[in-house]
């Protein structure tokens, strides 16, 4: 039997970095049976049970160390850990781990990862002393590889995809949430950024109401966490509610769903627009219609992946004009090459397998 220990931002209700860790275990599952997972986690007790795996404390050092001791692959991934916007902490937490397992002679794995950004020249030069000292790179966008080339890292680097591509759908019943199952559906996953102003939220509000009037589309708002984005989440859906009249549906998911089930829910919609960037991955791996809300340049990465259309910044929402010709342009997509569209998709797909067939090559 050999082990596995995964870390990453799990445990804490987040739909995206949950279906990653999800994907990234199912994905072994369909190559061998004879492997051991750990993960750190938040919540160790939910995500034991959710997943049939061991897990432990991520904070707990003396457990990790422990587990480690006998671990033989230690990953670390995936989603973009690394980055220094939010918090310098992210650096020194998942930076610590990767060491930590380097001393104990573990071999150590960045997993399907998107870099950056990093304002800092000292988390830039933290970074590349580790990956430079790891056994596998595999990153999930071309510019972090150029990026971590620029901050001096020599190892090779493997150019994948996001493993949430290869999620399989679970079992959800639409009809628990949406009012009117006879028209089509807008999924709408927003989040609390600090670009966003009042102005901003009532232009894209405003914007959102009128082509779901003229298209004859019903809203569904999608909070892909439910501690940080159901506020905001139910900030829309009362906005919209005080202008539609009747004239035009608006449905909220208002509790939390496992990754699977969230794969289920977006292959039911017509078309997502997605600030979350895991609901324009779903979408994807769902072949359906989409539009990014650029808050992080991973968001831009992926739309450009695809062929995903995107308003550029959140800055951008209160240019009535401009957001309003981007949506509809975006939900008619008179223009789209759809058998270019699945062929990105599925190249991306084949490139998410990728990162299990190389980490077990290191086991």
């Amino acid at each position: 039997m050999k082990k596995v220990m995964i870390s990453g931002y799990y445990g804490f209700d987040n739909i995206g970095d949950d279906a990653i860790l999800e994907s990234i275990i199912l994905s072994f599952k369909k190559y061998r049976n004879d492997i051991e997972f750990v993960v750190l986690s938040s919540n160790p007790e939910k995500t034991s049970n959710h997943l049939n795996v061991k897990a432990i404390n991520r904070n707990n050092l003396f457990l990790i160390i422990k587990e480690l001791l006998n671990t033989n692959l230690f990953i670390s991934g995936g989603g973009g850990l690394f980055q220094d916007v939010t918090s310098h902490s992210n650096i020194i937490y998942y930076g610590s781990l990767i060491k930590i397992a380097q001393i104990l002679g573990v071999k150590t794995m960045i997993y399907a990862q998107g870099i950056g950004p990093l304002n800092n020249n000292i988390s830039r030069k933290i970074l590349s002393n580790l990956f430079n000292k790891t056994n596998l790179i595999t990153i999930r966008e071309e510019n972090s590889k150029n990026d971590l080339i620029k901050m001096g890292v020599k190892k090779i680097i493997n150019i994948t995809a996001d493993p949430v591509l290869t999620l399989d759908k679970g079992n959800f019943n639409l009809n628990d949430i949406i009012l009117n199952k006879e028209k089509k559906i807008i999924g709408v996953a927003i989040r609390p950024w600090k670009d966003w102003y009042e102005r901003q939220f009532k232009s894209f509000s405003s914007i959102l109401y009128q082509i779901a009037k003229k298209y004859n589309y019903q809203i569904l708002i999608i909070p892909f966490q439910i501690s940080s984005d159901l506020w905001l989440s139910n900030e829309l859906y009362s906005y919209l509610n005080s202008r539609t009249y009747g004239n035009v549906e608006i449905n909220l998911l208002n509790k939390a769903l496992t990754p699977r089930e969230m794969m289920s829910l977006i292959s039911n919609l017509d078309f997502v627009i997605g600030m979350r960037l895991h609901a324009l991955i779903m979408a994807a791996s769902n072949y359906i219609n989409s539009l990014g809300i650029v808050y992080d340049p991973k968001v831009k990465f992926f739309c450009d992946l695809v062929g995903y259309p995107y308003i550029e910044s959140i800055k951008n929402l209160d240019n009535i004009k401009q957001t309003y010709e981007i949506i509809e342009k975006s939900i008619i997509r008179k223009d789209i090459n759809k058998s270019e569209f699945i062929n990105n998709v599925n190249k991306l797909k084949e490139l998410a397998l990728k990162n299990t067939e190389l980490a077990l090559s290191l086991i």
